[in-house]
């Protein structure tokens, strides 16, 4: 079963479908300066979160490329395990440890940013960019979650 909805594509296993589930978001944001701004569901000034139901793991995979009004670009791959456990509490990779990987394809403009956090308050794993002090700066972001639910 395939479900389309704005920014969000799932794909859930035909055998357990309330359990297996593939999660693809496409989200975009733009800074205009060198403060860190929360990535939202809805875009710029949004308020919808990658929210992580109780008792769910998630793998995932985020490829992030950012490109300013000065024609300079970064890009960055992070990939790990995020999980909320069957009392609403988030976090990275069980056993401690963050247990993030980054990969940075292209790493020239210094002082742009990306940050990712388990969010308990929100049950979320949320993702912060920072930008340039001067130039706007695009940011695109494709995450993709293989989840699994208790």
């Amino acid at each position: 079963e395939i479900d389309f909805t704005a920014g969000k594509v799932s794909q859930k296993s035909k055998n357990n479908p309330t359990k297996v589930e593939e999660i693809k978001y496409i989200l975009d944001a733009t800074t205009t300066d060198a403060t860190p701004e929360e990535v939202f569901i809805d875009g710029d000034g949004g308020t919808e979160r990658m929210t992580i139901p109780l008792e769910t793991s998630w793998l995932f995979s985020i490829d992030i490329v950012a490109r300013s009004t000065s024609n300079s670009t970064n890009a960055w791959r992070y990939e790990g395990v995020i999980y909320n456990t069957n009392t609403g509490f988030v976090s990275f990779s069980p056993g401690g440890g963050d247990g993030i990987q980054e990969t940075i394809f292209v790493g020239g403009v210094g002082g742009w940013d990306v940050a990712l956090a388990a969010d308990n308050t929100n049950d979320a794993l949320t993702i912060t960019v920072t930008g340039d002090p001067v130039f706007t700066v695009r940011w695109g972001i494709k995450v993709t979650i293989l989840q699994v639910t208790e």
